[in-house]
């Protein structure tokens, strides 16, 4: 039910709920989406990125140690993979093989504050990706992988392994996983509420009094509610 609710809201909305419980900076700003059109919620499982150097690289042979193969190969249904590419979109962080076998596991998403390859392939792919650009190099023309599953910034917002990560038209934010219950019944009761601004300003309404509601407004809301 959590999960269909945030599918039911918009980010902007969320961003705007979770601002009124003092989390301020949890929207991801400058990612694009790149792939995909349907509403993205799952949990994030993280890959952190460094910059790379001659003797901090992973050769073919060593893949089963590769963070970013762990990464890949530990997709459960329902994650979204996000990856801390230090807002450096210099360099691809993954393509299309890769994110076809994430989709294949089961994985929801792709969010990165770095920049994705083979955006043509992506499409089919599947998946909803986001991303701070696009770019032809693969990421160990500047990247290295540093590890899984712990704390990252991606686009300046803190995401820990398993919070919620909901994405749309507007971009993705973040949600503290012990606030995704919470924060979705309060996004759903807002758009509930400027729906109905919305259409008494097709009525004609005039916005000063409805948007924000004042206390009549909010009066005749509830009041509109209890008898719909």
């Amino acid at each position: 039910e959590c999960e269909q609710r945030l599918k039911g809201v918009t980010t902007s909305t969320l961003a705007a709920v979770l601002a009124k419980k003092g989390y301020t900076d949890l929207f991801m700003p400058g990612l694009v989406r790149v792939a995909g059109t349907q509403p993205m919620v799952g949990l994030a499982l993280t890959l952190r990125l460094l910059p790379d150097r001659p003797d901090g690289a992973i050769g073919p042979e060593d893949n089963a140690r590769n963070p970013q193969r762990v990464a890949v190969e530990g997709v459960r249904p329902g994650d979204i993979v996000v990856v801390d590419a230090r807002n450096d979109a210099r360099s691809g962080v993954l393509g299309d093989v890769l994110a076809t076998r994430m989709m294949v596991l089961g994985c929801a998403g792709i969010v990165t504050d770095g920049a994705m390859r083979d955006v043509a392939q992506l499409e089919s792919v599947g998946l909803p990706i986001y991303c701070a650009g696009t770019h032809g190099a693969a990421s160990p023309s500047l990247h290295s992988y540093a590890d899984v599953n712990l704390p990252v910034s991606c686009a300046g917002a803190r995401i820990n392994p398993g919070d919620v990560i909901v994405g749309d038209a507007d971009g993705a934010v973040v949600i503290p996983r012990q606030l995704a219950e919470e924060v979705a019944r309060d996004a759903k009761e807002q758009e509930d509420m400027e729906n109905w601004v919305l259409s008494r300003i097709k009525e004609g309404a005039g916005s000063v009094d409805y948007y924000p509601p004042n206390a009549a407004r909010r009066a005749e809301y509830e009041a509109w509610k209890a008898q719909n």
